[in-house]
């Protein structure tokens, strides 16, 4: 038992070129917790990841544990650059989580936040 986890970008179209790791952790490490990428439904009734502008940005979401408590969180994870920015994160004085993805493009136009 290795308690790693490990996520792995390949391109199917490009067998060749292998697998590039995206992260490698210790799954029991909550704080390192990059989240989990957010997938939306097409119209076909499939789901597929959620990129921001059709790009090679992806949306993750977590729980955001630190020291100070869970803080759930909305990233925008740069596949290129292996990279993520905080888009959102729940304040200190409140518990909010991400309601709902309605489509990609603007995160902010398009996240419902629920307050709990």
């Amino acid at each position: 038992k290795t308690r790693r986890s490990v996520v792995s970008r390949v391109a199917p179209a490009r067998p060749g070129d292998g697998l590039s790791v995206i992260w490698d952790r210790n799954y029991e490490d909550v704080y390192s917790d990059p989240g989990s990428p957010l997938s939306r439904r097409t119209k076909w009734g499939t789901y597929v990841l959620a990129r921001v502008d059709a790009g090679d940005t992806l949306l993750l979401s977590g729980a955001g544990a630190s020291d100070e408590g869970t803080r759930p969180f909305l990233d925008a994870f740069d596949l290129g650059t292996k990279s993520a920015q905080r888009l959102w994160q729940s304040a200190d004085d409140c518990l909010e989580s991400l309601g709902s993805l309605m489509s990609d493009g603007d995160p902010d136009a398009d996240i419902k936040l629920d307050g709990l």
